[in-house]
């Protein structure tokens, strides 16, 4: 961690006995002290060219640069490669009567150009009085070296006629004039200034060029903790101490090591516990502490989480923690076994060894012994621990909006043994219009993948302006800080505020970062990491205080809990082969068939009875009868073969029975049955048994298929064929037997009685809207046609938002499940996706479900699924409706989808080349329009999309000024 230090305080901070000089060499003069390289009386104490003079004969004695008494030495920095001066000689002061001249031309001195010193860019040149002009050149041959003084006076005239008033013109140090100084020149013969000179070693090495080797640096900077660097603004070479030392780098040893935590808070950006390290330092929040130690009050207290129900109940007898003789608290940290703490054999189970280290106080327990895992509470009860985990909070303070990704990391310390992330810690993303997902691989068998790249966690944090006021005036951070209409804060991270967490599996371990900005026209700070879950508030405010905003990375103590399992130190059993054994084998006259712990004996296949039994196993008749005859009389072999004829057909009808009702439960039938029981005739009307859908296709005749469908095949009604959507069809059923809408499809019942559940809708005989669109030919439906099928469409959505008892999202709406009839009236069909939201509610959380190029962004990103997603997949298809162009797989020539090119153009006035062909034939002022709606329903921001009882409104005065105006088809 690098520090700009002043000297006094680094001086404080060192070790004493720092050399300054070369042995037997004087190093001071008067109260200023003089560093090696430069140095006072023979040649063997000063570098070539660097040498100064002690002019003893005042009192204190001053320190010259050469012989030149006009520039007095006053202080000499290593650090910072300067030297300040008094300089006497350039001063012009018209104070003293000297008002004959115009102007004045004033050398500098010879201690310059003969040393090749140099002004610092740290010096101003000043003119104090009115009326006048200077300039200050540069010694000849050099660009920075000042050589002469040059002033002149601006007052025209001769004679009496001519009135100059007084001024002074000076070279001084930037920002001594600010604190008054200036006042005391040109009076009781005070003439002289400071000003800042800027030096480097140019002599006494080899010519080469600007660039410091290998071999200059072994010459020139001698101590082991020293960097060797160009001088950019000479000809010459200059010696640093590394970060985090300070000294003399030209003196072997002269580099020594700041204890940093000598110094101020303020001064080292640390107001946590500061432990000083070789070189730097490293600065932690206090213990059972956890957030930003570099910001004050950055850091906040955990608090505990036992509960009444996890501590320990009164015994009779004090309850063991560990086992004897051995040390169960470190600190205040109890140990219980099977952990342990120190190298004593037997004090802890294999692989649950703990570190105490006593060097903090008080002393701190960590996992093991590089500190990176700080355990602060150990939980028996749920085998779960807490730590503090030193971590990288990744800060992205200028992301490139949404044209591209940026990668961070994030790495766990391979812990591996007995511990693994528990599902109580989240991920959590700070910043506005940003999604970031975190990477890594599971362990343990935990959760689903095993893959490296695999996806851990995602969500997508957005700010509405309503909503959030900007971190720029209420926090250092850069970061939003989210606020209430009333300006209190939230005490919630909602998703569009600012912030959004989402949980992590049981198991994983996180190893990437990737963030990916949702907003182009803005650049926004971000910072993601991974906490202990509940916290989100706590970290708002520890942002808030922070700068996170101005840096790429910082380091936070983030509280983690990880959950631990006994996984060594004993033999696990091995799976014995039972029927491997003589005794076993010889008592079953069957099949042995070996299970994990145990073994079967089974009768052979073909056979029933005991198999332990010898004699056990008979073999099976045909019929499961065994039918004895004798040689009888006709008619009583044909009474006999007649009932066992009867008696296999009863039992076939019974089996057939017994399989419909299993088909029934297995079908979910009670279910449907409960979801419609509220409308008794509904349930009587929706449940069809098979034997009328038999008839009514022919007994399944494949000349009554009409094609596929999005689930199944279809007979003018569909045939599923998945097991694994009897729920999608439950759900469709119970949904489409509570709506009646002219442009929702009718669904007259469904059969559950086969082994695939079957659906009966009204015959729609027309097609899809997607075919009709997309059909061969540059022509297709009519502009007018496509206007009142979006508004149809647009109704029967806002119907099921907002007129329904219970609100219904459809979830997959897009132009191949808009069903249109003879006439080209549209029907909204395939409810299998949608979902009911609790008037209470505005939305659920739900696994992902959609059309590629129809789904909600936000939807994808958060699994968050509103009323608001419906309106965005309606948009996409105004834009198909305009463009005449398939959502996927387009893509345009700068890499955008359909949506993404739309909404571009559009802002640039570019649209004109996307639109049909034929709707700018038949299209009026209403394409801008309708192109203007799209853009609105597929806007980025949730709350930016209109409702579709809105879009219904709108869309119906597109409608019906055009049916007005004009003739329409």
């Amino acid at each position: 961690m690098a520090l700009q230090l002043s000297a006094a305080a680094a001086a404080a901070a060192m070790s004493p006995g720092v050399p300054i000089g070369l042995p037997n060499c004087s190093t001071t003069c008067g109260d200023v002290v003089v560093p090696y390289p430069f140095g006072l009386g023979p040649s063997r104490c000063y570098w070539p060219g660097l040498n100064l003079t002690c002019d003893t004969s005042r009192h204190p004695p001053r320190l010259l640069i050469g012989d030149d008494a006009n520039l007095r030495v006053t202080e000499i920095s290593l650090r910072n490669q300067t030297m300040r001066v008094m300089g006497s000689r350039a001063v012009v002061n018209t104070t003293g009567g000297h008002l004959s001249s115009d102007s004045w031309n004033l050398p500098f001195g010879r201690g310059f150009t003969r040393h090749g010193y140099r002004l610092s860019y740290r010096n101003e040149l000043v003119v104090d009085g009115c009326n006048a002009a200077a300039t200050l050149l540069a010694a000849p041959l050099t660009t920075s070296a000042p050589g002469r003084l040059e002033a002149k006076s601006l007052v025209s005239g001769s004679g009496r006629n001519r009135t100059v008033e007084p001024f002074l013109v000076y070279v001084a140090e930037a920002g001594w004039i600010d604190h008054g100084h200036h006042a005391m020149m040109g009076t009781d013969g005070v003439d002289e200034a400071p000003i800042l000179l800027a030096w480097s070693v140019a002599r006494g090495l080899p010519p080469q060029p600007q660039r410091c080797d290998d071999d200059t640096r072994r010459r020139l900077c001698k101590s082991q903790n020293s960097r060797c660097l160009a001088d950019l603004g000479g000809a010459g070479f200059m010696c640093q101490c590394q970060d985090g030392y300070d000294g003399n780098p030209y003196l072997p040893g002269g580099c020594q090591d700041i204890d940093e935590c000598k110094l101020p808070s303020e001064d080292i950006g640390c107001f946590g516990e500061c432990v000083n390290t070789v070189g730097s330092y490293y600065c932690l929040c206090p213990h059972r502490s956890y957030g930003n130690p570099d910001a004050q009050g950055g850091c906040v207290n955990i608090s505990s989480t036992t509960t009444a129900d996890e501590e320990l109940l009164p015994t009779v007898a004090p309850a063991p923690i560990g086992l004897p003789n051995c040390s169960t608290t470190c600190g205040d940290v109890s140990v219980p076994y099977p952990f342990g703490i120190g190298a004593a054999a037997g004090c802890s189970w294999p692989g649950f060894h703990l570190t105490c280290n006593t060097s903090y106080n008080p002393p701190r327990l960590f996992i093991d012994s590089n500190a990176t895992l700080e355990v602060v509470d150990i939980f028996l009860a749920d085998s779960t621990l807490r730590v503090i985990y030193e971590t990288t909070v990744v800060s992205l303070g200028s992301s490139d909006g949404g044209n591209g990704h940026m990668v961070g990391t994030y790495n766990l310390p391979d812990i591996g043994g007995p511990y693994m992330l528990s599902d109580s810690n989240e991920f959590i993303l700070y910043g506005c219009d940003a999604q970031a997902t975190l990477y890594g691989e599971y362990i343990n068998g935990s959760s689903s993948t095993t893959s490296n790249d695999s996806v851990i966690s995602r969500c997508v944090s957005t700010c509405s302006s309503d909503q959030v006021a900007v971190a720029a005036e209420n926090s250092g951070s850069g970061l939003p800080v989210p606020m209430l209409t009333d300006g209190t804060s939230r005490s919630y991270c909602s998703g569009n505020d600012g912030c959004c967490h989402a949980p992590i599996s049981a198991g994983s371990a996180p190893r990437g970062l990737d963030f990916k900005g949702l907003n182009t026209s803005q650049k926004n700070p971000v910072c993601m990491f991974v906490s202990e879950e509940g916290l989100t508030d706590q970290w708002q405010a520890i942002f808030n205080i922070s700068d996170l905003g101005m840096r790429f990375y910082s380091v936070e103590a983030s509280p983690l809990v990880l959950r631990w399992v006994v996984k060594e130190g004993f033999s696990v059993p091995a799976n014995i082969d039972e029927c491997r054994i003589t005794k076993v084998r010889d008592s079953c006259f069957g099949d042995c068939i070996n299970l994990p712990g145990d073994y079967e004996c089974r009768c052979p296949r073909g056979t029933h009875g005991n198999a332990t039994e010898r004699g056990g196993c008979i073999a099976e008749s045909p019929t499961g009868l065994i039918i004895g005859l004798s040689v009888a009389s006709g008619p009583v072999f044909l009474l006999l073969v007649l009932g066992i004829t009867l008696v296999l057909r009863k039992i076939e009808q019974h089996r057939k029975e017994m399989l419909k009702q299993k088909y029934f439960k297995q079908n979910r039938g009670q279910l449907l049955q409960q979801l419609v029981s509220q409308n008794a005739d509904i349930a009587e009307r929706m449940i069809i048994p098979v034997d009328e859908l038999a008839k009514a296709t022919n007994n399944f005749d494949k000349a009554r298929e009409l094609g596929g469908g999005g689930h199944g095949t279809v007979y003018k009604g569909i045939l599923w064929d998945l097991h694994k959507e009897i729920d999608e069809f439950i759900n469709e059923v119970a949904i489409l037997s509570q709506i009646n809408h002219k442009n929702v499809v009718k669904l007259f019942g469904c059969c559950l009685e086969t082994e695939v559940p079957l659906l009966v809708y009204e015959f729609i005989s027309n097609g899809t809207l997607y075919h009709h669109l997309h059909a061969e030919g540059p022509r297709s439906l009519s502009w007018s046609n496509r206007l009142r099928i979006a508004t149809e469409i647009a109704t029967s959505l806002a119907y099921l938002h907002s007129s329904v008892s219970i609100p219904i999202i459809h979830r997959d709406i897009k132009s191949s499940n808009i069903l249109l009839d003879d006439t080209l009236t549209s029907k909204v069909s395939d409810f299998g996706a949608s979902r009911y939201i609790p008037t209470d509610k505005t939305g659920l959380t739900t696994r992902v479900q959609g059309t590629a190029g129809y789904l909600d962004p936000m939807y994808f990103y958060t699994g968050r699924l509103t009323e608001k997603s419906d309106v965005y997949s309606f948009g996409v298809i105004l834009v198909e409706l305009v463009t005449r162009k398939k959502p996927f797989p387009y893509l345009s020539d700068q890499g955008d989808g359909l949506v993404a090119d739309f909404v571009n153009l559009l802002a640039e006035g570019n649209l004109l080349g996307m639109i049909d062909q034929q709707v700018l034939e038949e299209g009026g002022e209403e394409i801008q329009e309708v192109a203007s709606l799209a853009a609105y329903c597929v806007s980025l921001r949730t709350e930016e999309r209109p409702t579709m009882r809105k879009v219904e409104h709108i869309l119906e005065g597109i409608w019906g000024t055009r049916k007005y105006n004009k003739d329409y088809t």
